[in-house]
């Protein structure tokens, strides 16, 4: 298969959807190495599959929404023209209508920007306009849990819904090892408004033991949280290093004594494996749809401050978890190739003109 993939959606600093282009398209240039894959991405993509030789990267230089905008809906589709590819996958659910439907395939994480409006800003939220119609007009809509698969269902009528969960086995690779820290170090999430790390920190104050690590807050969010652990006289427990390097992150992820995904809303929660690969005990809010993702993987709290430092002392309280066996990422690539592949044309159904396309 020659296909084209569209990255434009997971820009570097985004978190988890970076991480999940990068881990989609190293285990399908892996597991398939006699296709040829052509990533349209930012200046990141590059260098992250440099070492497939199978893999091409076109790339676009700027990020901005108008540039991100036009590259999904027109670029993408002049790459696969040229390219001759057999299909196009973009790993957001934005993709180009100029490619023909059986052709195109999008990927869907989550409706946040529609349970929750207010938590985006409005050039976000014109941007995500376009997910319901691209998600109910491409050939193939992959979801990656069945919560997100149902809210699809609830607001497009997919052509074809398949639902791929993420892998989770990428800690494999990191260069640490849990580490004996000092104290007990939680880690919960800044970097977007729906992980509201302020109840967390609030709770710090009913456990007196804990060192709070809240990743990802910058700017005046993070002075905002400086400020309200100073209010609760917990500022010398709470770390607010802001965006860190993959080693600093996988330092802190591995020696952590539990996590908090306080979230109003998740999609998958891929912080939830990386915690099960060390065997870390999670509370996730009531309200995120974590519990129903990963039944008996997690705790659950609701997302008040007190209800999250009791769901915490309890979990600190339990026996340590074994290291739970995760779903690989190669998994994931397998089915996701599966489930564009399934859409395409036969042969006998190609027209002549289609030219030398397998």
């Amino acid at each position: 298969m020659r296909i084209v993939i569209d990255a434009m959606g997971s820009p570097a600093g985004s978190g988890g959807m970076n991480l999940y282009a990068r881990e989609v398209v190293g285990a399908w240039a892996e597991a398939h190495p006699g296709d040829g894959i052509i990533v349209v991405g930012g200046p990141w993509a590059a260098d992250a599959f440099a070492a497939h030789a199978n893999v091409s990267v076109h790339v676009v230089s700027s990020v901005s929404p108008v540039a991100r905008a036009w590259t999904q809906l027109v670029s993408s589709a002049i790459v696969f023209r040229r390219s001759r590819a057999d299909a196009l996958l973009s790993l957001s659910p934005v993709a180009s209508p100029l490619v023909p439907r059986a052709r195109r395939a999008v990927v869907v994480h989550d409706w946040r920007h529609e349970n929750h409006p207010a938590e985006f800003p409005l050039v976000q939220r014109l941007y995500r306009r376009l997910w319901r119609w691209s998600a109910g007009s491409a050939g193939t809509t992959v979801a990656i849990s069945e919560k997100t698969a149902a809210e699809t269902r609830d607001r497009v009528r997919p052509r074809r819904l398949v639902v791929v969960e993420n892998g989770g086995d990428h800690p494999r690779r990191w260069h640490t090892a849990p580490a004996s820290a000092r104290g007990v170090n939680v880690v919960t999430y800044g970097h977007l408004p729906n992980k509201r790390p302020e109840a967390v920190i609030r709770a710090v104050a009913a456990m007196p033991d804990v060192t709070l690590w809240v990743l990802g807050a910058v700017d005046e969010y993070r002075e905002s949280l400086r400020e309200l652990a100073a209010r609760y006289r917990v500022t010398h427990r709470v770390r607010l290093p802001g965006y860190v390097s993959d080693r600093s992150y996988q330092r802190i992820v591995a020696s952590a004594a539990a996590f908090v995904l306080n979230s109003s809303d998740e999609g998958f929660g891929l912080p939830v494996v990386e915690a099960a690969y060390f065997g870390i005990p999670v509370v996730v809010a009531s309200d995120s749809g974590l519990a129903a993702i990963h039944p008996g993987a997690v705790h659950v709290s609701d997302p008040d401050p007190q209800s999250i430092a009791d769901a915490v002392t309890a979990a600190l309280r339990e026996e340590p978890r074994r290291p739970r066996r995760v779903r690989p990422w190669a998994d994931c690539a397998r089915e996701a190739r599966a489930a564009v592949e399934a859409s395409l044309p036969r042969p006998s159904q190609v027209p002549a003109i289609a030219g030398s396309r397998r």
